[in-house]
């Protein structure tokens, strides 16, 4: 075990590596073979929040990466499968960290594996929504030591100044068996010092976390001064403030866990009163930049054209986006509102597309009830 735990931690340093350079998943992850619940736990010296799944063992013995380590299979087994987390803080006179940086340390690390490693084999680092979070992800395959082996390895963007690496290692011939598993651990993953509404774990009985119970049905109010908003939550939605950037409320899901977590995110966009008001006519090309965005990443992307009406009682901007990726069929609807002269709010509630219409009531309900907080 020790042999192996140490191997392991070359292995992962070398990928974690990467991103030190520089300052979504090729595949759908196969289930586990058994779910597991996942249990919340905060690391102070590595400042990040892990949901640790049941069984695991905690290793906080190394000071820049926590490390997770899945239980042994037997007395025969001396490779314990198990996750690591890097977390990177960038000063702010250093710039912020953006999606095309992490881009590069991740092909940087892909160039440095290679060189240490027989066989080694990658896919593509591709987008990948993590949780609502912007992110990047990989997987590979190599051989340690005459062990045949398989990596997958995430990038997700945490704030302007701040990410974190994990990576999942297994041998190659278990990798199927945790793939999924480490999806809904990286999903979890969370700054120490925003780590307050945790997600519930839906294998642990949807039994909340601290600081984020399930609301009752029927519209109950929530207040965020963070983001300088205030909503009414209806049918058990529920509120994640971990996001820096913006409010995210996840629908409910119905019978256990499934692949994609339908969730609305809402953000103020004020304009400086030097700048004059804000108009829905400079809201238009705002809308067609996104657009054609989305559209340069998505080959064949559809969307409707944005359409003037009344939202939260105010007048708004709202259009409907339908693409796929990963093999997932997603359909958005973002809407643009001037709640203030000098503030927009912007919404977009993003589901699976088998999924919007039945639940994209309820995220038009919630969106309807927005208000800014003064």
């Amino acid at each position: 075990m020790l042999k192996s735990k140490k191997m392991l931690r070359a292995v992962l340093l070398a990928g974690s590596a990467m991103l030190l350079t520089v300052p979504g998943v090729s595949a759908e992850p196969a289930p586990a073979t058994e779910p597991v619940a996942l249990t919340i736990q905060t690391s102070a010296p590595h400042r990040l929040a892990v949901g640790v799944p049941e069984g695991w063992t905690v290793d906080p013995a190394d000071p820049n990466q926590l490390f997770l380590y899945a239980p042994l299979d037997g007395p025969e087994d001396d490779f314990s499968e198990n996750m690591n987390f890097l977390r990177i803080d960038v000063p702010a006179e250093q710039g912020q960290v953006t999606i095309p940086m992490l881009r590069q340390g991740a092909l940087t690390g892909q160039q440095q594996l290679a060189q240490q490693f027989d066989g080694f084999e990658t896919t593509p680092v591709e987008d990948v929504a993590i949780a609502g979070r912007p992110g990047l992800v990989m997987t590979y395959k190599m051989s340690v030591d005459g062990i045949e082996m398989t990596g997958r390895q995430w990038y997700l963007l945490t704030g302007p100044q701040s990410a974190v690496i994990a990576t999942v290692t297994t041998r190659r011939a278990t990798f199927d068996r945790y793939a999924g598993l480490a999806g809904r651990v990286m999903e979890s993953v969370q700054l120490a010092e925003e780590a307050v509404n945790q997600p519930a774990d839906p294998l642990a009985g949807n039994a909340p976390a601290a600081g984020n119970a399930p609301v009752p049905a029927g519209p109950v109010t929530h207040d965020s001064p963070r983001y300088g908003l205030s909503v009414d939550l209806v049918n058990a939605w529920r509120v994640d403030e971990s996001n820096p950037t913006q409010l995210t409320i996840f629908a409910p899901q119905e019978g256990g866990p499934d692949n994609f977590g339908e969730n609305l995110g809402i953000r103020q966009v004020p304009k400086p009163v030097a700048e004059g008001p804000i108009t829905i006519d400079e809201m238009r090309p705002i809308m067609d930049a996104s657009v054609a965005q989305l559209g340069a990443q998505y080959p064949g992307l559809q969307a409707t054209e944005p359409a003037a009406g009344q939202t939260a009682g105010a007048a708004s901007l709202m259009m409907d986006v339908e693409f796929e990726t990963q093999g997932v069929s997603l359909k958005v609807r973002q809407w643009y509102i001037l709640l203030d002269p000098q503030v927009a709010v912007v919404a977009t509630y993003t589901s699976a597309a088998d999924k919007f219409d039945a639940t994209v009531p309820d995220a038009q309900a919630i969106v309807d009830s927005v208000r800014l907080l003064r």
